[in-house]
């Protein structure tokens, strides 16, 4: 596979996991993507390449350059190709010389697929005491901070989430990392409640993202903060679409949210069911 096919496909595994590499769902503060040491934006390709990585944080670093630096990859975490053109000097039979180029690709990885490092951080995040104390009183995933957008891996037991900073305010935070915790309580360890066929588009997968949906209403209410999760016309018509397909969804899903709520709140049996019936 040449480096033309590498670079293709991973702009194209993005674009197929619905992430426009070109585009970024929350605001930034810090800059084009760049190497942290000398702080030299990344141009042409690399631009795309590096956001399509899944990160928010603009620095990249070589293998080298961590360990230089005194810290180390973390386990499991896989590099992003970068592209540079590198030239050489061909004589011919005549004796004339000229310069040829070609491209060649190197790893780098993001600062935030590091540890031991001393990395300083843009913006500022108001932590919120109530909605601290849900997250904290949770015994759930472990929660990753530092790509570009929110999900959870339920093969990982894992939340990933920008830096709170990078949130247009912090309801918008913590309404998105309610939404993955509702989420997180539907693992085989906990409510049992994900599908292995809730594929994109299934009605598995809108009743799961509905009662994600309505799960972090509920805890951005206990919380006493506005749910800013964005909502776009299109959203909104397509919910009103699988609603109206399904007059029992919003019951069912509703209850279903609040059962992930009351084990997140760490309520007991009798209080997670509150006395309604399904």
């Amino acid at each position: 596979m040449d480096v033309y096919e590498i670079v293709t496909n991973r702009i194209i595994k993005s674009l197929e996991a619905g992430v426009v590499p070109w585009q970024k769902p929350w605001s930034s503060s810090t800059g084009r993507p760049c190497n942290y040491l000398t702080r030299k934006p990344y141009q042409g390709v690399n631009v795309w390449l590096t956001a399509s990585a899944g990160y928010s944080s603009p620095f990249w670093l070589s293998f080298k350059q961590v360990s230089d630096l005194g810290g180390k990859v973390l386990k499991g975490e896989k590099g992003t190709p970068i592209v540079r053109y590198s030239k050489y000097t061909k004589t011919d039979a005549d004796g004339n010389e000229r310069e040829l180029f070609f491209i060649r690709y190197s790893t780098v990885f993001n600062v935030a697929q590091t540890s031991g490092l001393d990395i300083e951080q843009p913006g500022e995040h108001v932590p919120n005491v109530n909605a601290d104390a849900i997250v904290a009183n949770y015994h759930g995933p472990a929660i990753i901070h530092g790509h570009d957008r929110a999900f959870y891996s339920p093969a990982r037991d894992q939340i990933s989430l920008p830096a709170p900073s990078n949130f247009n305010s912090p309801d918008a935070y913590y309404s998105t990392l309610f939404h993955e915790l509702v989420h997180s309580t539907g693992h085989s360890s906990r409510l049992n409640r994900l599908s292995d066929t809730a594929f994109f588009g299934s009605e598995q997968y809108s009743k799961e993202e509905l009662v994600a949906e309505l799960g972090a209403a509920f805890l951005c209410a206990e919380a006493g903060i506005s749910n800013e999760e964005a909502q776009s016309a299109s959203y909104i018509n397509e919910w009103l679409k699988v609603l109206k397909s399904d007059r029992r969804l919003i019951v069912s899903a509703s209850s279903q949210a609040q059962k992930a709520c009351s084990l997140i709140l760490g309520l007991s049996v009798t209080e997670r069911h509150g006395g309604d019936e399904e």
